[in-house]
This record gives structure tokens, C-alpha cells and sequence, in this order.
């Protein structure tokens, strides 16, 4: 299966105004109003809370592994320290 790209808009939004986001992975033609339910899984990068990006890590490799099992993948943006301190970093 391939894998499409969806970015939608999580809350809360940070200080600035620019709202933090998820890509959503899903199995090619896998529609939500039509296909059956799948397990999702959520990937949070690594980088210590500190650097990093949802675009950038182990995410190709987990994807590959979620499309052969038919997994919906949700890799979330989280705010970075020293901007915010734990537990804030994710809502």
C-alpha cells in the first residue's frame, strides 16, 4: 500500500497564532466513511523535547511497516523546549 499525506490543524494554537499539526498516513484509497475502522498509530519524534520535526526520524521506516499492516499513522508537532517546559509541550 502507499501512503497519502493529510495535514489538519490540532489545538490548542501556540502564542504566535500558528496552530500545531499532524500528518495523517493512511493506506492508499482507504476512505474514512467507507472503509472499515483501522488501528492507529501515533508517532511523536524524537529530539529530547528540544529539536526535531514530524517530517524527519524514523518516520519512513515505521510507515513502511504500518502500510504492510494496514495502520493509520499520526505523526503531531509538539512545542519545543526552552519555548515551553513539561508537561506543556504537548496538550
Amino acid at each position: 500500500m502507499d501512503f497519502t499525506s493529510h495535514q489538519s490543524p490540532l489545538e490548542p494554537v501556540l502564542k504566535d497564532g500558528k496552530p500545531l499539526l499532524a500528518d495523517l498516513y493512511r493506506p492508499e484509497g482507504y476512505d474514512s466513511k467507507s472503509s472499515p475502522p483501522l488501528p492507529v498509530l501515533v508517532y511523536i519524534h524524537g529530539g529530547a523535547w528540544c529539536v526535531g520535526d514530524k517530517a524527519v526520524g524514523a518516520a519512513p521506516s515505521i510507515l513502511h511497516a504500518a502500510s504492510e499492516h494496514g495502520w493509520l499513522v499520526m505523526s503531531i508537532e509538539y512545542r519545543l523546549a526552552p519555548d515551553v517546559h513539561l508537561p506543556e509541550v504537548i496538550p
